[in-house]
């Protein structure tokens, strides 16, 4: 199967109590037509929330290590590979946000 071949950086920009904005690098493709941002917990894949902007607000996060990704889809039905792993901890300490 083909993949959209694209980069994407996916960031925190804004964490307070239960509740985090992530963002990443919008696909220059024109056929892309949304996201999925997902979350690893003990090593499952579970799905957060598709999005058609390059932006998700996550509400009601509990405290502890969480690690997204995101894709891209497009109209083709076409997965890209994944963003960078994102692990944020709740609460955080100055200097805990980081990208693995």
């Amino acid at each position: 199967m083909k993949k959209l071949l694209i980069a994407l950086l996916l960031s925190c920009v804004s964490a307070t109590a239960g509740k985090w904005t992530l963002v990443w690098d919008q696909n220059p493709e024109p056929d892309v037509t949304g996201y999925k941002v997902y979350e690893i917990v003990v090593g499952l894949t579970n799905l957060v929330a598709p999005t058609a902007t390059n932006g998700l607000i996550i509400n009601n996060v509990a405290n502890g290590q969480h690690t997204y990704f995101v894709v891209a889809t497009n109209s083709s039905g076409l997965i890209s590979d994944p963003s960078t792993n994102l692990v944020v901890y709740w609460p955080s300490p100055p200097g805990h946000i980081q990208v693995k």
